[in-house]
């Protein structure tokens, strides 16, 4: 091959990998814990007709009760920027569960699929729509110390009709050189719980219906 039939050929080839690009804009999507955002990274979604997610099942694995809709919220939000354009769009999904009654749902772009498999799987356990969550956070320089005071304040609120879980170290264990403890509540109706947090001791921080346990 000659070396001007050589440039033609990389000419070629250069062009359609430009097209190719212009065509497909990757999409990551990352979970970012502590408080629980969800943002997107992506561009040109007036022309995006591909969008990808690698990965797509890691927030499943998060230990918060609304594990499966962030997750859902964060794929179908995805799969709704591709095909805005002139051309139809296509999503691919990166994941260990293709099963998952989430990522089926967001697949399809469908929140009511997603509300009937979701909704039965909170009632059965008292999360919020069925009940209502606060949250304890104990911080303290001393891990021993921070054990100790986050099972004061676990006996402290077992009080009837609230369920007490913890005290168990919170997701990010250590923060500014403090260790964290958290203690949930569970309770069928707000009147249970607003009593059990009268009795929540001094120097304990108190999250009313937490976005997230994380």
């Amino acid at each position: 091959m000659t070396t001007s039939v050589m440039m033609l050929v990389l000419a070629a080839f250069l062009a359609s990998a430009v097209e190719a690009v212009e065509a497909f804009t990757l999409v990551l999507a990352v979970g970012v814990t502590r408080g629980w955002r969800s943002s997107l990274i992506g561009a040109g979604t007036a022309t995006l007709a591909l969008a990808a997610v690698i990965a797509a099942d890691v927030t499943l694995n998060l230990p918060d009760y609304r594990a499966a809709e962030r997750t859902f919220q964060l794929l179908a939000q995805v799969a709704g920027r591709a095909g805005r354009g002139p051309r139809p769009g296509r999503v691919i999904f990166q994941t260990y569960a293709p099963d998952h009654f989430a990522i089926r749902a967001a697949a399809r772009v469908d929140p009511e699929a997603f509300a009937d498999e979701e909704l039965p799987r909170r009632r059965l356990l008292g999360y919020p729509p069925s009940g209502v969550l606060a949250r304890l956070l104990i911080a303290d320089p001393d891990r021993a110390r921070a054990q100790m005071r986050g099972e004061a304040a676990a006996t402290a609120v077992r009080t009837p009709g609230v369920e007490v879980l913890g005290p168990l170290p919170a997701y990010v264990a250590r923060r500014a050189g403090r260790w964290r403890m958290q203690v949930v509540l569970r309770a069928a109706d707000e009147r249970e719980r607003a009593e059990a947090l009268e009795r929540v001791p001094a120097g304990v921080a108190i999250d009313v219906d937490p976005e997230s346990l994380l």
